[in-house]
């Protein structure tokens, strides 16, 4: 057989292969659709606004347990997104299972990932108003390694409603960086117990109602008057 007629052989066998190998994929997707139409049962046969309220309910019930001296790590939207290719979908766009983010930080090795995760989890906030709660307990925490976030929190710094703050004094310049106006801040909460003296900065929050210091030394040292 000549080396022609080899590459032809070859070829069929490939062309064969190719053919049962999208015969398979095929197969997987609709094996994969059937999956997804067995975890969503109800919600199927529901208007998209209402599976979306559902989802919102789900997600508020979470939220209002959080404390963020004792952090729960859920992570709601994420959870119903794992169900099925319709929940992800309806998830993603409903912007009020976004607006909401608690972040604790149990390791600066996740950083990366943490950094990602939230920005993604803000860009799917629309515009909403901002409940954001950042809670980091190591004292020696190097802040090179936490500007990546803080960065990523302060380019949604006109958005922030509410903001409780679980992290060393010595990170709150950090934190803050260019930011000195928050426009839309209505609850602020400083936990700090690590006698760092630093200045908390943020001069221009015209919407402010509630101020809550929880801190070990006089908080007048700490906080710069907030108009």
């Amino acid at each position: 057989m000549t080396p022609a007629c080899n590459i032809k052989a070859v070829d069929a066998k490939l062309y064969a292969h190719l053919e049962e190998i999208n015969k398979l994929l095929n197969t997987k997707a609709e094996l994969e659709e059937r999956v997804n139409r067995h975890h969503d049962p109800l919600t199927r046969y529901l208007p998209v606004e209402v599976t979306s309220h559902i989802f919102t309910i789900y997600t508020e019930d979470l939220n209002s347990a959080f404390d963020p001296q004792n952090p729960i790590v859920e992570r709601g939207p994420l959870l119903l997104g794992a169900i099925s290719k319709s929940w992800r979908r309806i998830a993603f766009s409903t912007p009020h299972l976004w607006n909401t983010v608690n972040i604790h930080i149990l390791s600066n090795d996740n950083l990366p990932m943490q950094v990602g995760l939230t920005k993604e989890w803000l860009d799917r906030s629309g515009q909403l108003p901002l409940h954001l709660s950042v809670v980091h307990e190591d004292l020696t925490a190097v802040k090179s390694e936490l500007l990546p976030l803080f960065n990523v929190l302060q380019k949604f710094s006109p958005r922030w409603c509410t903001l409780i703050l679980g992290i060393s004094a010595r990170l709150y310049t950090t934190f803050l960086g260019e930011v000195t106006s928050a426009i839309t801040l209505e609850t602020l909460k400083l936990i700090e117990s690590s006698h760092e003296e630093e200045l908390f900065l943020l001069p221009h929050t015209p919407l402010l109602k509630h101020l809550d210091i929880q801190i070990s030394i006089p908080f007048f040292f700490h906080i710069h008057r907030l108009e």
